[in-house]
Parts: structure tokens; C-alpha cells; sequence
């Protein structure tokens, strides 16, 4: 059972599950797989990128190869 110092407290957390619940109700839209995608070429690249990343480390990823298995447009 929860326990929470002060009513305050307690009715933040309860807003926060009521904004929750409302998310996960809401209609989730339709799937668009854009054209020139290749989901499986990216994790397979990832892989390969972060292959020798352990834990939390961060590793700066060229942004070149990417370009073969998504097309960005700005």
C-alpha cells in the first residue's frame, strides 16, 4: 500500500496514473512504414556500431552509414 508524507503528494501521484491510464486509452493511430526504410539493415548496423559500448557508456555514431538503411529529408 502506498504512503505518501502529505495529500499533496498523494494526489500528484494519482494524476500521474490518471494521465497514464489516459494515454494508454487513447486510439494509437495508424502504422506508416515510409518508403526506403530497412529496419532490419539498421539493427544490424547498430549492432555492429555498439558492439563494443558496455553499460551506460555513450559512443558519438558516424551519421554516414545510417544512410543506407533510412533516407532523411529536412
Amino acid at each position: 500500500m502506498p504512503c505518501f508524507s502529505n495529500a499533496g503528494a498523494a494526489v500528484a501521484a494519482l494524476a500521474a496514473v490518471v494521465r497514464y491510464a489516459e494515454w494508454v486509452a487513447r486510439d494509437p493511430g495508424h502504422f506508416v512504414k515510409p518508403d526506403g526504410c530497412d529496419p532490419e539493415g539498421a539493427r544490424i548496423l547498430l549492432d555492429q556500431l555498439l558492439r563494443n559500448v558496455h553499460g551506460e557508456q555513450l559512443k558519438t555514431l558516424d551519421p554516414g552509414p545510417r544512410q543506407s538503411c533510412w533516407r532523411t529529408t529536412a
